[in-house]
């Protein structure tokens, strides 16, 4: 059960990668305000406009990692440098939860876990 903030992090956008089907723009670009009042849903923008609903586990997850963190509802959820490609971004905060794994975690590798 991760407990540090920055495990929390990875560990979110793991199960984003993994159990949803959101681009890694549209993850970078995720922000507090685009969760439902009740976590258990995101509201995508972008192109292609849509509703995710998402697992309990990754409810709770955001729920705990947004109060450590004292996040606003504008703020983003990740801490990436916006001015950053977002698949490069995406990708290197799985390489800070993957340490020195030889292949790198990227969010395709996740994807074509599936």
């Amino acid at each position: 059960d991760p407990t540090d903030a920055k495990e929390l992090e990875c560990a979110i956008a793991i199960l984003l990668i993994s159990g949803t089907n959101l681009t890694d723009p549209e993850i970078a670009d995720l922000r507090v305000s685009d969760l439902n009042g009740y976590y258990s849903e995101i509201r995508v923008r972008g192109e292609n406009e849509r509703t995710v609903v998402i697992s309990e586990t990754l409810s709770n997850l955001l729920k705990a990692y947004i109060m450590r963190s004292s996040l606003k509802p504008d703020d983003r959820i990740f801490s990436l440098d916006p001015l950053k490609d977002p698949v490069e971004s995406v990708n290197e905060l799985l390489r800070r939860a993957a340490g020195d794994d030889d292949p790198p975690l990227t969010a395709d590798i996740i994807r074509n876990l599936k």
